[in-house]
């Protein structure tokens, strides 16, 4: 690795090797893991490159084909695995200045990979659309990142995650190779960079399916019972009838950690967090109702991202994510409960152990409940015991104390060769090295 070519090579590129900014960039919300904080810690670019144009991305790509240099692609930074973290030193890629909605035609946007979601829909509904998904953590959040490293997000008991088809339409990467490549793949070829963590290409620009703009309503439900809440998510989710972009479940445990909620909800109760169409308001109350619940919350979505706390932030990683900066001694899992009765199930054996939180998706053209559980952690061993009974169980966890492709995707691993991919658009394996394991670099001959 020859850093000093590599910085020339790329003169009038925009760079840092300042320490704050290295520490800064370096570094996702791996903090969620005990396991990853270890081992991440320590780990730091050289420099952080800042390409604005994909002729600027085509040159640091270059560069690091001549050089030897590793490149770390970052979005935001807020995923949970180390996706954005150096763990062989070299360049982190911030791609967030390449940020424009380059244009929005019959419902499809193409869009830099570097903008925010949160910008991205401010944009569209000024054009009279909206995303189908985004993660709750969107204000950071990249479009390129939350498909390099995200799997869906509110929007998703609708939609699906960004693996369902129709969800991805198109993804142009750059090659890291001697002379680099604009490959632009469609459909289902986008899997092969769909949630690789950047190691299958520099992802540059995405189409993507946007939606008519819907004015959203926020409504929070509380249930005395847990099971009640549980029911309640299914039911509502096959409601046809109600347009909704969100259904988030939590216990009565997690729910006392909502802080910006804490005068709606009672003490002991669950609750049910909705965003739906002000046409479906109605259907939700009666629905609610019917399962032993009351709406103690209704509000535009639009009012309370204006001046108080939106419900999509106790729904996803955001739920793990107040309990976590409360409790430091927790940690969570991610898993998918087949059946109520599984979820109820492990709910008794794990007693005080465990808190718990799903999220309804849709998926294969039904629903499924994506468990984002927290946990108390004591040592890596019992994690791995907690994880083996929710496997024997039935119930499939995707490890997010791990940072590899394959040993932390489970059954969110998408379909695709993604691992002969690499070999064709970055056969050095510089782009976020360490981050596939199966991938080795070929022997010259």
């Amino acid at each position: 690795m020859n850093l000093g070519d590599f910085l020339s090579r790329i003169e009038g590129v925009p760079c840092s090797t300042a320490a704050a900014e290295l520490k800064r960039k370096s570094k996702d919300f791996f903090w969620f893991s005990p396991i990853l904080s270890e081992q991440l810690k320590n780990c730091e670019a050289d420099v952080v490159v800042c390409p604005r144009t994909v002729d600027e991305v085509i040159r640091v790509a270059a560069a690091s084909a001549a050089t030897g240099v590793p490149l770390t692609p970052r979005g935001g930074g807020t995923g949970n695995y180390g996706q954005a973290v150096p763990l062989q030193r070299g360049a982190v890629i911030d791609m967030t200045a390449l940020d424009r909605l380059v244009s929005l035609e019959d419902g499809i946007a193409t869009v830099d990979a570097g903008k925010t979601l949160f910008s991205l829909e401010e944009e569209l509904r000024a054009r009279g659309h909206e995303l189908r998904m985004f993660p709750s953590t969107w204000r950071q959040a990249t479009i390129g990142g939350f498909v390099s490293g995200g799997t869906g997000g509110v929007g998703s008991v609708t939609w699906g995650g960004l693996r369902e088809p129709g969800n991805l339409i198109e993804a142009t990467i750059v090659t890291v190779e001697a002379e680099p490549r604009i490959i632009t793949l469609t459909g289902a070829d986008c899997n092969v960079v769909n949630r690789t963590f950047g190691t299958t290409g520099l992802l540059v620009q995405l189409k993507i399916p946007a939606q008519p703009a819907v004015a959203w309503q926020d409504l929070l439900v509380v249930f005395d019972r847990f099971e009640d809440a549980v029911a309640f998510g299914g039911a509502f989710c096959r409601a046809q009838g109600v347009q909704k972009r969100l259904c988030s479940i939590s216990d009565e445990r997690i729910a006392a950690f909502y802080k910006p909620f804490a005068e709606w909800i009672p003490s002991g109760y669950s609750v049910a967090g909705l965003i739906v169409a002000p046409a479906g308001v109605l259907a939700a109350r009666e629905m609610a109702a019917a399962h032993g619940g009351r709406v103690v919350l209704h509000r535009a979505t639009e009012a309370a991202e204006k001046g108080a706390t939106p419900i999509y932030e106790i729904a996803f990683n955001h739920a793990s994510q107040h309990v976590l900066r409360r409790e430091r001694g927790h940690t969570y899992l991610q898993s998918l409960y087949p059946s109520a009765d599984v979820l109820h199930a492990l709910r008794a054996e794990l007693g005080e152990e465990v808190m718990w939180h799903h999220e309804m998706i849709g998926f294969d053209g039904g629903h499924s409940m994506n468990g984002l559980p927290v946990l108390k952690f004591t040592d890596a061993a019992r994690l791995e015991e907690v994880i083996a009974i929710h496997e024997r169980a039935g119930a499939p966890v995707a490890n997010p104390h791990v940072f590899t492709v394959e040993d932390g995707s489970r059954y969110k691993r998408l379909p695709g060769d993604q691992l002969g991919f690499k070999r064709e658009v970055d056969p050095k394996g510089l782009l976020n090295p360490g981050k596939m394991r199966t991938f080795t670099v070929a022997a010259s001959g």
